[in-house]
């Protein structure tokens, strides 16, 4: 079976999650199921891509070849089925005579329109529409796609991410913060709620510190927020290589998880299969991720600050999370996800 991928989210994304996703997808389809993933047309073929190319590695740069591509898309190369990285418009006229797939990844645009315009989904409910094979993270999001589409004419198969291998061996990394810390990763504004985490630093033993990794430059209102509570010497942001975040994990106390909704919430897996402590939320799928290996608490600086207290007061609490969190992600593998995911493909070609 021959699958063939667009661009679309190769040209959005360097690190983002979304292109990350579909990079372990396509390199554990190709590894462990018989199905072909085909590179998207004009690949760089420059370290970095599922294929041994980067996509953005084009002289024009990444924003140039976007726009040039959504004004004219490529043909994809012959396949059996073509899959879906996102949701522009343009590429609803790369028309195939074979089946279309898409993945869902979250509906937060349409459930927190006043934090996340819809429109950064673009074409989204013309995609699902469309398509012959909808694919979704978690049950969270293929209900919240019920809930603000209707039922559409193809099937909705759920299939969780899964977790890359070298978070199950990592080695702590040098991240220039003095345990102990917990860890933030990731994008920090709107919905993400990170300033309630630096809300509860001044609650936090004195010893403990903030490392957030990722999610570009501080921004104003996190800057104030830690003048004003007098902290700025307990919280630190740096940007790591995919090859080091898993040291970052397995060298927290804690990773602390504040997102009033996520659609599926990849950092709660990463962390446990690092065997590092996960503290988050209830919001969305993150209790489907997080299971019983988890410890759960309100977006609420009192909260956060007394749940991440006890594991740093409790080495035999800190170690049974470790083990839980470790037992659950080895039951969530890539190789699960890609053979579930040819599954569903197989199912629609036949």
């Amino acid at each position: 079976m021959r699958v063939a991928f667009d661009e679309q989210i190769f040209l959005m994304q360097r690190y983002g999650g979304i292109s990350q996703s579909f990079f372990q997808l396509i390199e554990a389809l190709n590894r462990d199921t018989p199905v072909t993933a085909l590179p998207p047309p004009g690949a760089v073929t420059t370290p970095g891509s599922p294929w041994g190319g980067d996509l953005l590695g084009s002289r024009l740069g990444a924003r140039l070849a976007l726009e040039f591509a959504r004004r004219r898309p490529r043909r994809l190369p012959d396949h059996d089925l073509v899959h879906r990285t996102f949701y522009d418009p343009a590429w609803l006229a790369v028309e195939s005579d074979s089946p279309v797939a898409i993945t869902v990844h979250d509906m937060i645009p349409e459930l927190m329109p006043d934090q996340v315009p819809p429109r950064v989904h673009l074409a989204k409910q013309e995609y699902v529409q469309r398509a012959d094979l909808i694919l979704t993270n978690s049950q969270t999001t293929k209900q919240d796609l019920l809930t603000h589409y209707g039922t559409p004419r193809a099937p909705i198969v759920v299939t969780p991410f899964g977790v890359s291998e070298r978070f199950l061996r990592a080695t702590p990394a040098r991240t220039g913060t003095t345990p102990p810390h917990v860890l933030y990763v990731g994008g920090r504004g709107g919905y993400k709620r990170f300033l309630d985490l630096l809300h509860a630093v001044p609650l936090l033993p004195p010893s403990v510190r903030v490392l957030a990794v990722g999610g570009g430059p501080w921004h104003a209102s996190e800057l104030a927020v830690q003048r004003s509570l007098g902290i700025e010497d307990r919280v630190r942001r740096i940007d790591l290589a995919d090859d080091e975040l898993p040291g970052a994990y397995q060298s927290a106390l804690a990773l602390v998880v504040t997102s009033s909704y996520e659609g599926f919430g990849l950092p709660v897996l990463e962390a446990m299969a690092s065997g590092t402590p996960v503290v988050t939320t209830r919001g969305g799928a993150l209790p489907e991720v997080g299971g019983e290996a988890a410890v759960y608490v309100d977006s609420d600086p009192a909260d956060i600050a007394a749940a991440v207290t006890d594991l740093w007061a409790d080495p035999a609490l800190r170690q049974e999370l470790a083990d839980a969190g470790r037992l659950r992600a080895r039951e969530q593998s890539w190789s699960r996800t890609a053979l579930a995911t040819a599954e569903a493909y197989r199912s629609v070609l036949a």
